[in-house]
């Protein structure tokens, strides 16, 4: 049988430290970097959590990677250091590590506590196999007890350590994990000695309690948050770089993606065929310009001085129009005559120029 999931949003995965000796600072010395030690986790159950009920985490279960990132306010661009090593101790699960010395960040969270400011530190603590407690049901976690209905973590994982300046419940953190999807957790029931009667008949095991109802106002709100993520996202991808102001008129009106899809399509079409259209439009002012150059061109002045019947007139104005009867005849007068002797089949009126 297929174990059932719960579907987790990411803030209810955020843990408070709650005591008051959870962090500590070793201030650098000579070239060795400032220190931190921070209790993870005590061991000891949360009461009452808004999502998991009364809640036990068995620190023996919770693995993390050799280096663990410390962050301010859990995100992940205000990097402030890492823990380097860890170990369960009376007090819980203990942590150590520096503060990077690249970073601003650090060295002002490091600087004002050493000054006295009491930052606290939450873990985000993700859950890998969750056991469910019945209410009235008792379990042991870390040596404690815990009664249900509530929950326990058996296995999870670390994921990172932050300092926070105003404590890491669901308000506060929301903010930084608003862009982390929620998780499918894996769920077993909690086993126990099944109770008989004076008789000797077998009661009734108790009914599993119903999956914790995620109507905390900050889930309702993690949850729609990310359905308007996820819709702008899809929008957007769905659009090209010339439909940018359509997609975002799309987006500001709250066009679901697939009204959006039908929307972009159409404009992607229109933009189609009007671009068929411009260059089927080109084409033909290029086919006009093509048959314009056969035609003949426009007649100058020398073609209509050309035109003119044979005389003086026709004679001095060619003088007159044309250069290279210029260059080479004295005059109008000369070239004139040379014309008439031609007329007249005779060669007597004058010659052209010749070269000095």
């Amino acid at each position: 049988m297929t174990a059932p999931k719960l579907n987790v949003p990411a803030n209810a995965c955020v843990f408070a430290l709650e005591a008051p000796d959870h962090l500590t600072l070793t201030p650098a010395a000579d070239k060795a970097p400032a220190r931190f030690d921070v209790v993870a986790n005590s061991g000891k159950p949360i009461q009452g959590h808004w999502f998991w009920g009364n809640l036990g985490i068995e620190l023996a279960g919770i693995k993390a990677k050799s280096r663990v990132p410390i962050l301010m306010d859990h995100d992940p661009t205000q990097r402030i250091g890492y823990s380097d090593a860890r170990e369960i101790t009376k007090r819980g699960l203990q942590m150590q590590g520096e503060f990077l010395r690249s970073s601003a960040l650090a060295a002002q969270v490091r600087s004002e506590s050493l000054d006295g400011f009491p930052f606290e530190a939450s873990v985000n603590l993700r859950p890998v196999k969750v056991e469910r407690v019945a209410e009235g049901e008792t379990v042991e976690v870390n040596g404690y007890e815990m009664t249900g209905p509530g929950h326990v973590f058996r296995r999870s994982e670390l994921r990172e350590v932050s300092f926070c300046a105003l404590g890491a419940d669901s308000n506060t953190s929301a903010a930084a994990l608003a862009q982390e999807a929620e998780l499918a957790v894996e769920l077993s029931q909690h086993d126990t000695m099944t109770p008989t009667d004076t008789k000797g008949a077998t009661a009734a095991p108790s009914p599993a309690p119903a999956a914790p109802a995620a109507l905390n106002a900050d889930a309702i709100r993690l949850e729609a948050a990310a359905a308007e993520r996820a819709r702008i996202r899809g929008i957007r991808e769905l659009s090209t770089s010339e439909q940018a102001a359509l997609c975002e008129e799309l987006v500001e009106a709250g066009a679901t993606i697939e009204a959006a899809s039908v929307r972009l399509a159409a404009d992607l079409k229109g933009r189609h065929e009007a671009m068929k259209a411009q260059l089927a439009a080109s084409s033909d002012k290029s086919l006009s310009a093509g048959n314009r150059g056969t035609e003949k061109p426009a007649a100058t002045p020398l073609d209509a001085v050309k035109a003119l019947p044979d005389g003086p007139e026709k004679w001095t104005k060619l003088y007159e129009t044309d250069p290279q009867v210029r260059a080479e005849w004295h005059s109008a007068a000369a070239f004139s005559a040379y014309q008439e002797s031609l007329v007249l089949g005779t060669r007597s009126f004058g010659a052209p120029k010749t070269e000095a």
